[in-house]
């Protein structure tokens, strides 16, 4: 995949934050190659790699207070970190355009910012693409490390110039315990890979509860962005907590269901919601996962994207669909699921011996995720499927650029 440059692409690493952390690390051993210093680095990442998935222990450690472990974080998952939110919010705020703040001002509350890649990402995004004119980001986490870290990149990044950051230290549970700047009103609260460790599986009720306060929170027009694993276990899980609230009205779904709500899971439990992204990795990611060797071509994740006020209804026509699988080939045919404007999760599938070699490049480039429009389809005698009767009655009507 060829990486695009536009800083304001969803796909975009900015390369001078790549950059930073390079140079950091390289002026801890400044007589080895830069290659040699990111080799140095990726114990660590192995560490955090494994802390992050195997280990999984009931309280994190405060990896943010080991300069290594730092290191290893903007290096391998800053990146990673970096386009997830970005994607989740593109979706969030550009296929039915909202607009957040008031005379592009806009406020943003990153709970569990760690070391504040998705409260950057998103305030990146939110004044390269969606016209805010000043952000000002308020960031909690119950380590003062990791937010002293947050502080110094921005004081230190031409990418960052300009933010008004706020750190705040605290438990992001204890929503009442923190000062008046994390109060609000928000037009964008993030949450990102924080809920589950919050609270744990068995207290749902308490973070669903979390979760309907923090809608107190937000501006009308605001967004709660949530963002999770992949697991099968954390991505329906993080719909099952979504779904009460936007069938109560306290909260609309803007993304990833197209209808307001939580659709009912797929019925073949092998189907999961969950996302997967092509993404051209940057370099020092490259060289670090040439010894970690973890499956990056893709990034995966789960997300919801809530708001107070509901995006407005999409057109009748043409219809329109949410990719949910990827466009795979069966006997003689490509078929993909999806998700609907009314929660339904039709399948349409495609005779091969329609497609030409141009119209077999355009197929394959549609991902998982993709909003397409479905001009013209038959059903089929399998309750749920229908048939395209070529390659042009399918068109892209949204991905992420």
């Amino acid at each position: 995949m060829k990486a695009p440059t536009d800083p304001a692409s969803v796909l975009v690493y900015p390369p001078a934050l790549e950059r930073g952390v390079v140079e950091a690390v390289h002026a801890l051993a400044p007589r080895s190659t830069e290659g040699e210093a990111i080799d140095r680095v990726i114990p660590a990442a192995r560490a955090l790699s494994d802390l992050f998935t195997v280990r999984r222990p009931d309280v994190f450690p405060d990896y943010a207070a080991d300069a290594m472990m730092r290191f290893a974080y903007g290096l391998y998952f800053a990146p990673q970190t970096w386009v997830r939110t970005r994607l989740a919010l593109a979706e969030a705020l550009e296929p039915r355009p909202r607009a957040l703040g008031a005379d592009g001002r806009v406020r943003v509350l990153d709970l569990g910012a760690g070391l504040g890649t998705a409260g950057l990402a998103s305030a990146h995004l939110l004044r390269a693409r969606f016209g805010a004119t000043s952000v000002r980001l308020v960031a909690v986490d119950r380590s003062a490390a990791a937010l002293a870290a947050l502080t110094a990149q921005v004081a230190s990044s031409a990418d960052l110039v300009g933010l008004d950051v706020v750190p705040v230290v605290g438990d992001l549970v204890r929503l009442d315990a923190l000062p008046a700047a994390a109060a609000g009103p928000f037009d964008l609260i993030v949450v990102s890979f924080a809920l589950n460790e919050a609270f744990p599986p068995g207290d749902d009720a308490a973070a669903r509860a979390w979760l309907a306060a923090l809608a107190t929170r937000l501006a009308p027009t605001g967004v709660l962005l949530v963002v999770e694993p992949a697991l099968h276990a954390t991505a329906t899980r993080l719909r099952t907590l979504a779904a009460p609230l936007a069938e109560a009205g306290t909260l609309a779904v803007l993304a990833p269901d197209l209808h307001g709500r939580i659709a009912a899971p797929h019925p073949d439990p092998r189907f999961v919601d969950h996302e997967v992204r092509r993404w051209a990795l940057p370099e020092s990611v490259k060289r670090v996962n040439r010894i970690l060797r973890r499956s990056l071509d893709e990034l995966t994740f789960s997300f919801v994207a809530l708001s107070p006020t509901p995006a407005p209804p999409w057109p009748e026509t043409p219809r329109r669909v949410r990719v949910t699988s990827p466009f795979g080939r069966l006997k003689g045919r490509r078929a993909f699921t999806s998700l609907d404007t009314t929660g339904a999760r039709p399948t349409f599938d495609l005779l091969e011996r329609t497609l030409s070699d141009d119209d077999e490049t355009r197929v394959r480039a549609i991902e998982r995720g993709d909003h397409v429009e479905i001009l013209d389809c038959r059903p089929l005698g399998e309750p749920g499927w229908s048939r395209l009767p070529g390659p042009d009655a399918v068109r892209t009507a949204w991905r992420p650029t």
